[in-house]
């Protein structure tokens, strides 16, 4: 009897330590409704999957990073949420994940325990979007993006990877960013809320076998049935060739790294179809050396980023980055880019300056800071509401007023220390002194909680207009709490 007692226990331990081996995990980034959680949970955890969330309640913005480094490895990825080139949630309750993160971790190799989940689910819109027109117009999607808090730069590189001809789409990028992945399922257009998105999971679990279950969640037939009427696109990116000279071009190799760059930048279609790519990989030391020592490929540089801008008239940030690509590699002068730059202001200054061009002139200003404005666009800049605002984006000191919680963060002798200097000034607070209170906080998120406190108290005291809640926008570290603030400014202060 005592022998049989300990052979089962040794079976159980075996057993448990087999079941242990083999158990999956689902690795869920929320951002907005957990409903498409909630499915994945009822259905999955059953068969002995893991169920683990990755963004935090927290709005920390390394917790993409803290996720890439830690020891979860991800069989199944469902991130849902809305999406406009990044995930994110309403009323900036969640955090967010940018695309870009995305790209710089699979182009760094350094997350590949999520990246390379054996099935991902993408569940939000545009997600896997081709540049096939639907419903909406570019400047439809606009401005959707900015009535969502998108500033205008960000905005515009999102509706040009959706819209403009150039570029690769987010389908391709996704792809890319998935490429060890058996199976992604995204949208191809707008998607259905996770409301709608819940009972249409479920019905597609219901119609998947136990292998698709174990292996991929849900199967593909069954999903692309339940949203059939949804925009739902399934890919396999292992199905699809993988491109060799994307892989080549990053490459510690210099000559195969050149090689691939040289095969990259061999066309114009190729320029056109590698836009964001190219631009992105400015640094890339192979590349400079591709561009340097070959003539032919800055002039077909040249023609191609030219014709690029002209397609992307009206989209300054698209215009900016193929302007700025240009002159760091000498492809045009100084002078050209000036005056293109110059050219660009000036489209923006032909219209009434209101919180969105005067965001978009700030980001001009701060990146081109030598630039030196005629008198005609400082005229303007002048008379317009926005005028302090502006001129500090342009690097002119501004007057500061010693008011009572500047004066206190500054040291008056009270002993007072950030917060306190904020909560008992709380009737006369000032957009420098809560920038001030910020600076001193090292913790990103308890320094953009000063600049929450500014706000709610300036706003319920009738002290905050627009031009002072975009100063406040731009003084944020989070990037989730600077597109709730950028659509507070725009929907509730005037």
């Amino acid at each position: 009897m005592k022998t049989n007692f300990k052979l089962v226990t040794l079976l159980a331990i075996l057993l448990s330590f087999v079941a242990t081996a083999q158990a999956k995990t689902v690795c869920t980034m929320t951002f907005n409704s957990e409903n498409e959680r909630a499915i994945f949970t009822k259905n999955l955890s059953p068969l002995g999957y893991d169920i683990v969330e990755l963004t935090p309640e927290s709005k920390d913005p390394r917790w993409f990073q803290s996720a890439c480094n830690s020891q979860i490895k991800c069989d199944i990825l469902l991130m849902s949420g809305h999406f406009g080139g990044l995930f994110f949630g309403e009323g900036g309750k969640a955090s967010t994940l940018s695309v870009q993160d995305m790209i710089s971790a699979r182009e760094n190799r350094s997350c590949g325990n999520i990246l390379d989940a054996e099935a991902v689910y993408l569940m939000g819109c545009n997600t896997l979007a081709s540049k096939i027109k639907d419903h909406r117009t570019i400047d439809q999607y606009l401005r959707v993006l900015v009535n969502d808090g998108f500033p205008l730069n960000l905005a515009e590189n999102v509706a040009s990877a959706r819209y403009l001809n150039f570029g690769q789409s987010m389908g391709e990028i996704m792809t890319q960013v998935f490429m060890n992945s058996k199976m992604i399922a995204g949208f191809d257009s707008t998607g259905p809320v996770g409301a709608q998105a819940a009972p249409l999971l479920q019905k597609a679990f219901n119609n998947s076998t136990q292998e698709e279950k174990m292996s991929t969640g849900v199967g593909a037939k069954a999903i692309k049935t339940q949203f059939a009427k949804h925009n739902m696109r399934v890919v396999n990116p292992t199905q699809i060739a993988v491109d060799e000279n994307l892989k080549g071009a990053l490459t510690s190799d210099p000559f195969a790294a050149q090689n691939a760059w040289k095969n990259i930048l061999s066309s114009q279609a190729s320029i056109r179809k590698y836009w964001d790519f190219i631009t992105r990989q400015q640094l890339n030391s192979s590349l400079s050396q591709v561009i340097f020592n070959e003539p032919a490929i800055r002039t077909r540089l040249e023609t191609t980023f030219i014709e690029i801008i002209k397609t992307a008239q009206g989209l300054s940030a698209i215009q900016l980055k193929s302007l700025n690509f240009l002159k760091r590699f000498q492809v045009i002068p100084a002078e050209t880019h000036t005056n293109a730059v110059l050219k660009i202001v000036a489209g923006i200054l032909s219209k009434q300056i209101d919180y969105v061009s005067a965001d978009q002139l700030c980001e001009i200003f701060k990146e081109q800071k030598d630039l030196v404005l005629p008198e005609a666009a400082k005229q303007k800049i002048a008379q317009s509401e926005y005028r302090d605002f502006l001129n500090k984006c342009r690097g002119e000191v501004q007057p500061i007023n010693g008011t009572p919680a500047l004066r206190c963060l500054r040291g008056d002798g009270s002993g007072r220390h950030d917060w306190a200097c904020l909560t008992d000034n709380w009737a006369n607070l000032d957009i420098p002194a809560c920038q001030y209170a910020k600076s001193k906080n090292a913790d990103p998120e308890n320094a953009d909680d000063m600049l929450w406190f500014c706000y709610s108290k300036m706003l319920d005291l009738g002290q905050l207009k627009r031009p002072g809640c975009l100063e406040l926008t731009h003084s944020f570290s989070i990037l989730s709490n600077q597109l709730k603030m950028n659509w507070n400014c725009l929907n509730r202060v005037y």
